[in-house]
């Protein structure tokens, strides 16, 4: 009974700037999900198609672990979000100092509560 109490304790003190955070990341990837259907993304190629697809799955399976206060996952959307905006600004598709702005506040929303998480 007590693993119990302990288990309701943890997940009532996850903050809710973190959920916050969380609800931004997805919903900012949505509009890279539908970028997957358009006439440019096909003139670029397939392989910009693919990355499309496998960072925004990458990115929410992240984001999923932030809700539940998994450091892993901290680490890893750090690393995707770094990664997907140099591969965009290296081959110069679809970047712009705007698509910083929703990945930089997650990560130092996420970063800042970097300690309490397991």
């Amino acid at each position: 009974m007590r693993v119990d109490k302990e288990t309701k304790k943890s997940r009532a003190t996850t903050p809710s700037l973190i959920y916050t955070a969380c609800i931004l990341g997805f919903f900012a990837t949505i509009p890279v999900l539908l970028l997957w259907t358009t006439e440019h993304a096909y003139m670029v190629g397939q392989w910009y198609k693919n990355f499309l697809l496998l960072s925004s799955l990458l990115i929410w399976v992240s984001l999923a672990g932030i809700w539940l206060m998994k450091k892993w996952a901290v680490v890893s959307y750090s690393l995707l979000i770094i990664s997907t905006q140099l591969i965009l600004l290296k081959f110069n598709v679809m970047w712009s100092c705007t698509s910083l702005i929703i990945p930089t506040i997650v990560t130092m929303v996420i970063w800042f509560y970097f300690r309490k998480m397991t």
